[in-house]
C-alpha cells in the first residue's frame, strides 16, 4: 500500500483529524514532509480539510466513502475470501477504493460471483460519468457452471489475450452509449496483459479509452488517461 493510500485509510479511521507530526509517527514515515506533502496533495484535489484545532493543523478526510452494504451485497469478495488477488472481484474492489479515494462516488457494481451483466463498475463525479470494465487473471479451473473445479483445457495466457479482446469490444459498446461517458479498462499486471496493452497503446488512446493495471499490492496504475490523440 502506498503512503498516499496508508494515509487515506488513517484520515478515514479518525474523523476527529491528524496533524502531520501525529500521521508520520503512526504510520511508521522516515520524515514528517512525506506526510504533510501528500496531505497538501489531497487537499488541493478536494478530498482533505486542513484547519487549525489548537493551534496545530489537523487533516480531516471530506472524500467520500463506499457504503459496506454495497460491497457487501454485489459479490465483490470480502478480504480473506480465499480468492486470489487476480481473481475479478478483489480487482473490482481494488478499483472501487481507488475511485473513491479520488471522489468518485459508485453508483453501481456488478456482482461478479454469478456474473452479473451490465457494467462492472459505474461511479459518478459531478457531471462526469465512468463505467469500468474489468477483468481478472482467467483461472485454470472452471469457477462456476456444471464443469466447477475442472481443469480448462484452454492456457490461462490464451485465455486473456480472449478478454482482452472481449473487454475492447464492451468498453467501446458502452462509450457509444453517450458522449459524457468516459470508459476504462482495468486488468491485473500480468505480462500477457500489459505486453499487449502497450501493443494496442496507439489505437486504445485514438479511441479515448482509459487503462488501469492493478497491482498484486493493491497499487493502481493509470497507463492510459483516456485522452484522444490525432490520427496519423
Amino acid at each position: 500500500m502506498s503512503i498516499r493510500d496508508r494515509i487515506i485509510a488513517g484520515l478515514k479511521d479518525n474523523p476527529e483529524g491528524l496533524d502531520d507530526d501525529v500521521l508520520a509517527e503512526r504510520l511508521g514515515l522516515a520524515q514528517r514532509q512525506q506526510a504533510n506533502s501528500r496531505c497538501r496533495e489531497l487537499a488541493r484535489e478536494g478530498l482533505v480539510e486542513r484547519r487549525s484545532v489548537g493551534g496545530k493543523l489537523r487533516n480531516f478526510w471530506i472524500g467520500p466513502v463506499v457504503a459496506p452494504a454495497l460491497v457487501k451485497d454485489v459479490g465483490v469478495a470480502p478480504t480473506g475470501s480465499g480468492k486470489p488477488w487476480c481473481w475479478e472481484g478483489n480487482v473490482v474492489r481494488t478499483v472501487v477504493s481507488y475511485l473513491t479515494d479520488r471522489g468518485w462516488t459508485i453508483e453501481t457494481i456488478a456482482d461478479t460471483a454469478t456474473g452479473e451483466p451490465g457494467a462492472d463498475i459505474q461511479a459518478t463525479r459531478s457531471d462526469q460519468i465512468l463505467v469500468v470494465e474489468v477483468k481478472g487473471y482467467p483461472s485454470k479451473f472452471y469457477e462456476r457452471g456444471p464443469k466447477v473445479g475442472q481443469p480448462k483445457r484452454t492456457n490461462p495466457s490464451t485465455q486473456a489475450r480472449h478478454w482482452v479482446a472481449e473487454a475492447l469490444l464492451t468498453a467501446l459498446l458502452r462509450q457509444s452509449n453517450g458522449q459524457t461517458t468516459q470508459v476504462a479498462m482495468a486488468f491485473p499486471e500480468f505480462d500477457v496483459y500489459t505486453k499487449l496493452l502497450a501493443r494496442i497503446r496507439q489505437s486504445i488512446s485514438q479511441l479515448g479509452l482509459m487503462v488501469l493495471i492493478i497491482g498484486e499490492s493493491g497499487r493502481v496504475d493509470v497507463v492510459q488517461d483516456g485522452s484522444r490523440i490525432p490520427r496519423p
